[in-house]
């Protein structure tokens, strides 16, 4: 994937997560204040949609099963 399909991929992803939380919190609804909303959980959104991103290079790249194991292990280091 290049690097533009890698932004582009993480920039929708950021979206529907943003949009996602909002939801998820009730909001999702509101007819005024969304913007702002949105730009509070946008660092959260995005992070999860990079995350997201690199870990299906990873899968790409390694195939499922050794893909997911390295996917595995690093998210376990990341929680010790």
């Amino acid at each position: 994937m290049s690097n533009y399909d890698a932004e582009s991929q993480v920039d929708t992803v950021t979206r529907i997560n943003a949009a996602e939380f909002l939801y998820a919190l009730g909001l999702g609804g509101l007819p005024r204040g969304r913007s702002v909303l949105e730009r509070l959980v946008w660092p959260q959104a995005r992070q999860i949609a990079r995350d997201m991103a690199h870990f299906d290079a990873i899968l790409g790249d390694r195939g499922l099963h050794v893909g997911a194991n390295n996917v595995l292990a690093q998210l376990s280091r990341s929680w010790t």
